[in-house]
């Protein structure tokens, strides 16, 4: 099983940290294995960094991505998917300031479909692994063009 911590981060955060994410997981990585007095501090800082997570904005980019297939559902703040085999699926679970992606059997294609319909809603979602030992900005792809 893979998965991933999504933070929309605040604007100026993300520009600021766009090639330096370590410093970011690095902070999380405190929070996750601080005690009573700092980890409160920490999820200050943590909560000035990230912006909530809109439930209507996941909610319409989700099912725009994916509300014609038969294998995803939804219900309250869960999204599931189901690829070909019945044994990988992958789990979206909204938070308040994060949502908590999991899927089933390392099936990437789910998760760069994920990663897709999430980059729709903005450039600031930054998605770190549940270890804390890596992260990576969730970004639309830019089309090449072709010229004559």
């Amino acid at each position: 099983m893979i998965g991933y911590w999504i933070y929309w981060m605040n604007h100026e955060i993300a520009a600021h940290y766009a090639n330096r994410t370590e410093k970011i997981v690095e902070l999380f990585r405190e929070y996750s294995d601080a005690k009573a007095p700092q980890k409160e501090l920490i999820a200050r800082q943590i909560r000035y960094i990230t912006e909530p997570i809109p439930s209507a904005l996941i909610d319409e980019a989700l099912h725009k991505q994916f509300g014609r297939r038969l294998d995803y559902r939804s219900e309250k703040s869960i999204y599931m998917i189901q690829t070909r085999k019945a044994e990988d699926e992958a789990t979206l679970i909204l938070q308040n300031r994060r949502l908590m992606l999991m899927v089933e059997n390392n099936e990437e294609t789910v998760v760069s479909q994920m990663f897709e319909a999430l980059s729709t809603i903005t450039p600031h979602f930054l998605a770190v692994d549940f270890r804390f030992n890596g992260a990576q900005w969730i970004a639309q792809k830019i089309e090449k063009r072709k010229f004559a």
